[in-house]
């Protein structure tokens, strides 16, 4: 896979943008574009773990979930969670 990599100053060019330093194209191997994609789901596992964990909040508050009938492995782990963000 190959791709363009660029690089910019910090400083405004005449147009308000920042001014293009470098650009060169780099190709990755087979591995490495795995790596990345596999980083780039974990990233949104993550996020997608915050989705779930606020609509089972909203399906509970509802009435339309029982928190106690999730399997105690889901109860345990939204627990968790929501403990870890509460600490300061």
């Amino acid at each position: 896979m190959r791709t363009t990599i660029q690089t910019f100053s910090g400083l405004d060019g005449h147009d308000g943008q920042p001014l293009l330093m470098d650009e060169r194209e780099i190709e990755f191997t087979a591995a490495q574009v795995d790596a990345i994609r596999s980083s780039q789901l974990a990233a949104s596992d993550a996020g997608m773990a915050r989705v779930v964990e606020d609509l089972v909040d909203a399906l509970v508050a509802k009435g339309v979930l029982d928190f106690a009938d999730l399997a105690p492995a889901a109860q345990d782990k939204i627990t968790a969670r929501k403990a870890l963000r509460s600490r300061p």
